[in-house]
């Protein structure tokens, strides 16, 4: 088998990068950005064209028509390969070939995975073992592999030196821009390779991932009360919030409790809530009267309004302390609204109770208003406008990103740079292997001028052939190495329209001759002719 030669390497890596750009257009999984779906037929709904444990390639497509196979995605089973019999407005009707019942299952266009293109038989199953990400990256590095393989193929460089000062002389054999293009084409590769394994790890991994986030919310609420009160006690015509409240010309006390609940994220809430009064001293009794029976509301907002009967509560009292003979010359009485929330916050499932107090000392003359500090519970700064913090978690999706060494790159950018890199250097590639084209079309003298111009002397008409032995040689590359092994230079001699190259070895000379390589016309354009060598 020949090996590609070192101009047809470029040539053959074009090509074979241009296989694989096609090939992934093709058969790249939609997983990876690709319009192809890969479908494992598992059961016998669709015999006889598909078999269990056959391979089937599904392609998404515009329009989905009656007759058509089609892989649709079921809620509960999964993906299903059957043919389309009807279609009424949105949904589409399915039944297996095999089956003599229709699907239960209506999907719309946009649970469709696929129309059926082909398959194979029989490789189900060994190909999900290609899900696994190592496999995929080893086959991104087989293509770089392949690309690079043309290279590690091309015919060696021409000759072996001898001798301390012929080593030295090696690399001023090639020409700079011989080797420029050389190092340009390497890299070209090198970033072909980098960014195929790139583009696969990149592709292996979804654009976003879910995370843990958090959402903060405050609730917080608005305590006042008012009542009746003779003209004269009071500034106003009655009782205002803040005021002590004289048991003895008032009865009746409404209370309003205000309530907002404040995110930064979306909340969709509703609940109920009410309103209780809670009477207890300092033993630990308590009892709790109700001023509004729980009330449903929705939104973030809602008011509580009750109304206390101060007769009601001596009432109570009085009923205690003849029962247990406990009396007392001071109790507490606490306003407490009871707020029961459910809904969502930031999509997230929010269940969550308020239950703030606005306290009072009860004496025989008058109930007032407790200021000295704030709720334990609530948090508050002031009593009369208590507040709570909460948080809830929620799923959301966030950029998904590479580790590289130390550095991260979300998958995102990474695609993109991939297909930059992609792109330039298929470019790059294929600018090259034009350059390397037009240059295997280029007459020879032109080529060995470009390739091996340190080597070259030109001279005049001198007499070699009268003066010593002529070898002629067959290939260029021969004298090449002759020059180099005897340390000595190539002179050049053009005349009647043919190229001569000559070594020079004591009594020897050896020679290489080209055909008449151009000629002058009368119109004043070269005309060029692909000049062969010819040996006689």
């Amino acid at each position: 088998m020949r090996k590609p030669t070192r101009r047809e390497s470029p040539i053959v890596a074009v090509l074979l990068c241009a296989v694989l750009v096609v090939l992934w257009i093709l058969f790249a999984p939609t997983q990876f950005g690709g319009r192809t779906s890969y479908v494992v037929v598992n059961g016998i709904s669709m015999e006889p064209k598909f078999h269990k444990g056959d391979l089937a390639l599904v392609r998404k497509t515009d329009s989905y028509n009656v007759g058509d196979i089609v892989v649709y995605r079921h809620p509960t089973i999964g993906p299903i390969i059957h043919r389309i019999i009807g279609k009424e407005g949105d949904h589409y009707t399915f039944q297996g070939d095999n089956n003599d019942f229709v699907d239960s299952y209506h999907p719309t266009q946009s649970e469709l995975i696929g129309k059926f293109w082909f398959h194979i038989p029989a490789v189900g199953q060994p190909f999900t073992k290609l899900h696994n990400r190592l496999v995929v990256a080893g086959l991104v590095a087989l293509s770089g592999f392949i690309v690079l393989l043309p290279f590690a193929l091309g015919e060696p460089k021409t000759g072996r030196r001898r001798g301390k000062r012929s080593q030295e002389r090696r690399e001023p054999a090639m020409n700079t821009q011989s080797e420029n293009g050389q190092t340009l084409l390497t890299l070209l590769v090198a970033v072909a390779l980098a960014s195929l394994v790139l583009g696969g790890l990149a592709l292996s991994r979804p654009l976003d991932r879910t995370v843990s986030r958090t959402a903060d919310y405050q609730q917080s609420g608005t305590f006042s009360y008012s009542a009746p009160a003779p003209a004269g006690v009071y500034d106003a015509d009655g009782v205002t919030t803040g005021d002590p409240i004289f048991t003895q010309i008032t009865n009746d006390v409404d209370f309003r409790f205000s309530y907002e609940l404040t995110s930064k994220q979306a909340a969709d809430v509703g609940g109920t809530a009410g309103i209780q009064a809670v009477v207890s001293d300092s033993s630990g009794w308590k009892r709790s009267l109700e001023l509004l029976a729980p009330q449903s509301f929705s939104g973030t907002r809602f008011i509580a309004v009750g109304t206390l009967d101060l007769s009601r509560v001596r009432d109570v009292i009085n009923q205690f302390e003849q029962t247990t003979g406990i009396s007392s010359h001071q109790y507490s009485v606490s306003i407490v609204p009871q707020a029961q929330l459910h809904g969502t916050l930031a999509r997230a499932k929010l269940d969550a109770s308020y239950s703030p107090a606005l306290k009072f000392t009860l004496d025989q003359d008058s109930m007032s208003l407790v200021t000295n500090g704030s709720s334990s519970d609530t948090g508050a700064s002031s009593p009369l406008t208590p507040s709570q913090a909460g948080q809830v978690t929620y799923a959301a999706q966030a950029p998904n990103a590479l580790s590289l060494l130390s550095f991260r790159l979300s998958v995102a950018t990474a695609r993109i740079v991939a297909l930059f890199g992609l792109i330039v250097s298929l470019f790059g590639l294929i600018w090259y292997g034009l350059l390397a084209f037009r240059g295997t079309r280029a007459d020879e003298a032109s080529r060995i001028k470009s390739r091996y111009s340190v080597l070259l002397i030109d001279v005049d008409d001198a007499n070699f052939e009268n003066t010593s032995r002529v070898i002629d040689v067959v290939r260029f590359d021969d004298l090449v190495r002759l020059a180099e092994r005897e340390e000595r230079m190539i002179m050049h001699q053009f005349s009647s329209g043919t190229d001569r190259y000559y070594v020079q070895d004591e009594a020897i000379t050896y020679r290489y001759r080209l055909a008449a390589r151009s000629e002058q016309p009368r119109n004043g354009r070269s005309r060029t002719r692909l000049a062969t060598g010819e040996l006689r």
